[in-house]
């Protein structure tokens, strides 16, 4: 190779013009040969020296140096990232967030945007946080990508021994291992619970998360991703224990109880399984439950059937469902306990219904049966006598529950709307707005007395006076549209609105938000109107739409698209399509309900209609019970008939035992037995017990014979 080639030089060389022209300078011969040694020289080494760096560095020569450098290249970064100034900075964004993260959905939005600002100035905690309200999808949508990336942030700062630093390295363990966000890779899972697992000797941190210890164990004792190591799995095993992992405690317990894997040693189990007892963890009822094992039979350890008892009692409170069984058995054999079937009759179904089927056997005894029934009476009869004590009492809240109970026949008193109507208007005047609004519905609607619209709206005021909420917003409503008997009066209503947004109605807070956006009746005040707007989202959809939109256009708040698309996905989810019958219905039964929406028995059905029009089986029985349903607006007997007609039609159980019912009743439609007992029959065939029991009864039995149709 010649220099020209070689040279990068782009003056060109005195010396390489003479040899273009083919002279060269005196000795030339020499000198060339002695730089063609030099350039062999030369290229030898620069080949050579890759290969010995490669060697090197593979062998460890330079860890030392490399690994020194880096650490020291990244934690000046870190010192570069993390200046006093914004170190501050970042824990007081973390701290506004903090403050807005209380549970609701929509300041939960808030608050987000002040973790994400933290998280990007390098606060390890606002990364942890912002990385968990991606992996729950609250405050922004549901991303588990972004969720892992804030996770390794918080888990990677080298200078970080925080606990949330710590918990976010046991999420990435748990995330390799399972392959959830990633792509699995137990080897990765490994390294991520070790070192969360040993920590940092911070009296904050202790020595390692103890999570993270437990999990080390379980893998190494199965040789699960890693080459089985017993006595590895041991140590970690002793580690989580020794950190307070409570599920680690009974494992440990429970190997020291057997002599698996380690030397028998009761004394040794005892005390582990007191240290697991004592937390709340999943296994802490199993170490309850093997105390009680442990101290009544006297294995290992002192006798002591009072202490043993004792364990038991607080695994069954619990719900362990051998304690549950165990304890049950002892109340209905008498042998340690005293003999009480009716304290065994509760226990034996409670461990029955988890499905433990020595108890499901012990079930099928007629006096443990016989003693739930009476167990049922008894507490309805008690809580009848204190309805009426209450009442005697002059206690309204009892005076409205003893309206309730006789309008549903519950409690073991009669159905009886008379009683029902007389003690709702003694609550309605000893001052329970619950009665007032009942009885402003009764009226308006006609459903047990007369209509009188007068008389409702009476109620309606008088409710008001007490500062219902509700009453509140149903008078502005009625003032700001106007009446027959409420002159029109927008400035009245946006007063109303107001007072019912101060005691949380979120539909108010929305109206009146929307009023202050637009400067309508009330003084424009964005400002206001915003901080209303995320008052009211967690409970009224068109508030959460609202601000989604907000977002998305950067309206008074910086624009964010995150928190715009989890805003409308929040709206949607309450305000669905024309065409998501799943969502109406849900919509309806939550507004039938009260469920996160304000209690609405006409927007109930508005959705409801929506859906059951689409074919939907359960929005027609669902419409069918509303118009039913006497004691709320709207009662429509004819269409409670028809709605449960195009439901059982399409074999819903819950709508064939209803519309047997209305025929078996004659309640609303010409009383025909037959068709009663052939509906029972149908819902019976589909496993509703109602209507099993319906067929049980003589007159029943004897429609269905005379209709042919005997089973």
């Amino acid at each position: 190779m010649t220099q020209e080639k070689i040279s990068l030089n782009k003056t060109e060389d005195p010396a390489r013009s003479k040899e273009k022209d083919g002279t060269q300078p005196a000795g030339g011969a020499g000198k060339q040969g002695g730089g063609s040694i030099i350039c062999r020289i030369f290229l030898c080494i620069m080949c050579l020296c890759p290969i010995l760096i490669f060697y090197a560095v593979r062998s460890g020569t330079f860890d030392h140096l490399i690994f020194q450098n880096r650490a020291e290249r990244k934690a000046a970064a870190e010192r570069i990232q993390d200046s006093p100034d914004e170190r501050r900075s970042a824990a007081e964004l973390l701290a506004k967030g903090k403050k807005l993260d209380i549970g609701d959905s929509v300041k939960s939005v808030q608050a987000v945007g002040y973790y994400r600002k933290a998280a990007e100035l390098g606060n390890v905690e606002a990364q942890f946080l912002l990385a968990k309200w991606y992996d729950k999808g609250e405050g922004v949508p549901q991303n588990r990508e972004k969720a892992l990336f804030w996770y390794h942030k918080a888990a990677e700062k080298s200078s970080s021994f925080s606990m949330k630093s710590q918990e976010a390295k046991f999420i990435l363990g748990r995330a390799y291992e399972t392959g959830d966000g990633v792509m699995q890779d137990k080897a990765q899972a490994l390294e991520w619970y070790h070192k969360a697992a040993q920590g940092s000797l911070s009296a904050l941190v202790g020595e390692g998360k103890p999570e993270a210890a437990f999990a080390l164990w379980r893998l190494y004792d199965a040789g699960d991703g890693v080459p089985q190591d017993k006595e590895k799995a041991l140590d970690w095993l002793r580690k989580a224990a020794d950190l307070g992992d409570c599920d680690a405690e009974f494992r440990l317990g429970g190997m020291y109880e057997t002599g698996d894997g380690v030397s028998r040693d009761k004394k040794k189990a005892l005390e582990l399984y007191k240290e697991s007892a004592s937390s709340y963890c999943e296994t802490s009822d199993d170490a309850m439950f093997a105390l009680w094992r442990l101290y009544d039979t006297g294995d290992g350890v002192p006798q002591d059937k009072k202490k043993a008892l004792d364990w038991l009692n607080k695994a069954a409170d619990r719900n362990n469902v051998a304690a549950v069984y165990t304890l049950g058995m002892m109340y209905y054999r008498g042998d340690v306990l005293d003999k009480d079937i009716h304290k065994a009759a509760p226990l034996l179904q409670r461990a029955a219904k988890k499905g433990d089927e020595k108890a499901l056997d012990a079930m099928r005894q007629d006096d443990l049966r016989k003693a739930l029934e009476e167990n049922l009476k008894a507490e309805q009869d008690a809580r009848r006598e204190e309805l009426l004590r209450l009442a005697d009492a002059s206690a309204r809240s009892g005076g409205y529950q003893l309206a309730e109970a006789y309008a549903e026949g519950a409690f073991g008193l009669p159905r009886d709307k008379d009683m029902s109507l007389y003690w709702y208007i003694w609550a309605a005047k000893a001052g329970d707005s619950k009665a007032m609004l009942t009885l402003w519905r009764k009226y308006d609607t006609g459903d047990g007395v007369p209509q009188d619209k007068e008389k409702a709206l009476e109620w309606l005021l008088l409710a008001g006076k007490e500062f219902d909420a509700k009453a509140l917003l149903l008078l502005g409503r009625l003032t700001e549209q106007g009446c027959s008997l409420l002159p029109q009066s927008r400035t009245l209503a946006a007063e109303l609105y107001s007072k019912a947004a101060e005691r949380g109605n979120s539909e108010a807070m929305f109206l009146l938000a929307s009023m202050m956006e637009a400067g309508d009746i009330v003084p424009q005040n964005k400002k206001e109107a915003l901080a209303l707007y995320h008052k009211a989202g967690g409970g009224c959809p068109l508030a959460a739409y609202r601000l989604s939109r907000l977002y998305s256009r950067g309206e008074g708040v910086e624009p964010d698209q995150d928190v715009a698309a989890f805003l409308f996905e929040q709206a949607k989810k309450r305000i669905p399509g024309p065409e998501d019958a799943a969502g109406q219905l849900a919509l309806g039964r939550a507004y039938a309900e009260g469920k996160d929406v304000p209690r609405d028995k006409h927007l109930a059905a508005f959705w409801l209609y929506r859906a059951a029009e689409q074919g939907n089986a359960e929005a027609q029985f669902a419409l069918g019970a509303l118009y039913a349903d006497r004691s709320a607006a709207p009662f429509d007997k004819k269409q409670a008939y028809e709605w449960f007609s195009k439901a059982a039609a399409q074999d819903n159980a819950e709508a064939q035992w209803r519309l047997g019912l209305l025929y078996d009743t004659g309640d609303g439609i010409p009383q025909n037995k037959v068709k009663a007992a052939e509906w029972y029959g149908k819902a019976a065939k589909l496993g509703n017990e109602n209507a099993g029991t319906a067929l049980q009864r003589e007159d029943i039995r004897k429609a269905l014979e005379e209709g042919g149709k005997a089973p």
